[in-house]
């Protein structure tokens, strides 16, 4: 008897320690799933370019106007908490030059230029309001650009701020429709000073 009780307390001490372990490892799972998932989203939207850079520039030869336009991007989120996460960011912006030559003794000319420039982002996000299916964040950062336009060339710094909302399908869905707006400098360095330059952007996207 001794023995066959000695061995419903053993069986009965594994049962409880694999109920134990169970409910560490599915608390752990649900915590992970909630708190560090990896979110990922696409989006396209306007931009509008601020001040001298995106003005149009009069020469007594070529004059010309820089523009943007369209804009197509993705990113990759990972949460550290409800509140506060990071995010790599990747952006195409397109836009236009306009030009026009003048000079005596040489035949008028005009005409539109494509441009583009690149982003890569390291963004911290702070999600500081949730109300039923929406969630407002804000977030800030900066990384490198590149491509050639007015008196930007090769690699070159931007920063960034700005902010939005997420409109969930569902409440308990990762699905979510992603609007917002940000404000964008970038900073080109060299030997002789800084060239500078501002510009909106606004998107409409996708979260899953």
């Amino acid at each position: 008897m001794s023995d066959l009780a000695e061995n419903k307390k053993r069986k009965g001490r594994k049962k409880c320690l694999f109920l134990i372990w169970m409910f560490i490892f599915g608390s752990l799972e649900a915590d992970a799933s909630q708190l560090g998932r990896f979110l990922f989203g696409i989006y396209t939207g306007w931009s509008f370019g601020l001040g001298y850079e995106f003005d149009w520039h009069s020469r007594p030869s070529r004059s010309d106007d820089y523009s943007i336009d369209l804009h197509l991007g993705g990113y990759i989120q990972y949460n550290l908490s409800e509140r506060l996460g990071f995010q790599v960011n990747f952006n195409y912006q397109k836009g236009t030059n306009e030009w026009e030559f003048t000079y005596p003794g040489f035949p008028y000319d005009s005409g539109k230029d494509k441009i583009s420039f690149i982003s890569f982002d390291l963004n911290g996000v702070l999600n500081y309001l949730r109300l039923k299916n929406m969630q407002f964040y804000l977030l800030g950062g900066g990384g490198i650009s590149s491509g050639d336009w007015e008196s930007f060339d090769g690699l070159y710094f931007n920063f960034m701020a700005g902010t939005g909302v997420k409109i969930y399908l569902k409440s308990d869905s990762r699905f979510a429709i992603n609007l917002g707006g940000t404000f964008h400098h970038l900073l080109d360095p060299d030997e002789y000073g800084a060239d500078h330059a501002n510009y909106l952007r606004f998107h409409v996207g996708f979260e899953f």
